[in-house]
């Protein structure tokens, strides 16, 4: 089955909502609208999974992905909220979507390449917290 980069999202927006106490959103976080944003913003292919056809059980593996994305919270000044969506995405390692499970870490991004992302997005830049899904065989 391949992956949905939606039901994938979804999921983890839903996970998300069970730790806070404030709206959870898909996408590019609006300073006029308090919640958390689960912002992702690039998607790339695991090379190495497209090398390889098929598994020792014949599953094909071609199709595996990382989603980077951002936590962020409105207002930016919501620390506790901030906090509370780290605890949950460190304590929710492998996360079950309708197309099967992913697997979070939290990315190694540096503050450069969030102030990129932000720039980009015509954001202004805050705390974020950087994490990347592995999805896919």
């Amino acid at each position: 089955m391949k992956p949905s980069i939606a039901n994938t999202l979804d999921s983890i927006k839903a996970l998300i909502s069970k730790s806070v106490d404030v709206e959870v959103f898909l996408g590019a976080p609006d300073d006029s609208v308090p919640g958390v944003y689960v912002f992702p913003f690039h998607l790339s292919e695991v090379a190495i999974a497209r090398r390889r056809s098929l598994d020792r059980q014949g599953q094909d593996h071609r199709h595996q992905y990382v989603i980077q994305c951002m936590l962020v919270v409105s207002p930016s000044t919501d620390f506790e909220t901030l906090g509370r969506g780290l605890d949950c995405l460190q304590d929710n390692p492998v996360v079950e979507s309708a197309n099967g499970g992913c697997q979070i870490a939290m990315s190694s991004a540096s503050a450069e390449d969030q102030n990129r992302v932000f720039s980009a997005a015509g954001i202004l830049q805050r705390l974020a917290v950087g994490f990347e899904v592995r999805m896919g065989g």
